[in-house]
C-alpha cells in the first residue's frame, strides 16, 4: 500500500468545501486524474452513496467504483474505491481555520493481484496524483 497525504487551505467555509469535494460526482472538476464520475446510488455524500468513476493512470483509463463509507458534514468523508487492478481509501477532512478551511486529503492506494509487486516502483507516480488532486482542490475553491 502507498499512502498519499496532502493539505491545503482555501478561503471558503467548511460547508462549501465539503459540498463540492465530498460529492464525488464532482471529482473530474478538481481531480485531473479523473475522466468521469457519475452518481449511481444515494445522494452524493451520505454513507452508501456509490459512484462509477473512470480514472487515468500511466496513460490508461481505468473504471472504478467508489462508495462513501463514512460522512460527517462538514468535517469528514471517507470513500472506498475498487477497480480491476486498484483499491483506494480516500479520507478527506475539512477544518475551520481563520483563513477559511484546511482540507486534508489522504489516499491509501494499493494494487491488486500480481500487480502488487509493482507498488513500490509506482510510488513517484502515486505522489504526482496526490499533488495534482490537492492542486485541483485549491484551484477550484480559490477561484
Amino acid at each position: 500500500m502507498h499512502q498519499i497525504s496532502r493539505t491545503t487551505i482555501v478561503p471558503v467555509s467548511p460547508e462549501k468545501a465539503f459540498d463540492l469535494i465530498a460529492d464525488f460526482s464532482n471529482l473530474p472538476v478538481w481531480d485531473p486524474g479523473s475522466v468521469k464520475s457519475e452518481l449511481r446510488l444515494g445522494d452524493g455524500y451520505e454513507p452508501g452513496s456509490t459512484f462509477d468513476v473512470v480514472v487515468t493512470f500511466n496513460g490508461r483509463e481505468m473504471p472504478m467504483v467508489y462508495r462513501v463509507v463514512e460522512s460527517s458534514r462538514p468535517n469528514r468523508v471517507v470513500l472506498h474505491g475498487k477497480g480491476l487492478t486498484t483499491k483506494a481509501i480516500d479520507t478527506i477532512t475539512f477544518d475551520s481555520v481563520p483563513e477559511g478551511t484546511r482540507i486534508g486529503y489522504t489516499a491509501d492506494l494499493s494494487l491488486r493481484g500480481p500487480l502488487r509487486l509493482f507498488e513500490k516502483r509506482l510510488g513517484e507516480a502515486f505522489e504526482k496524483l496526490g499533488d495534482a488532486a490537492i492542486a485541483g482542490i485549491s484551484r477550484v475553491l480559490t477561484a
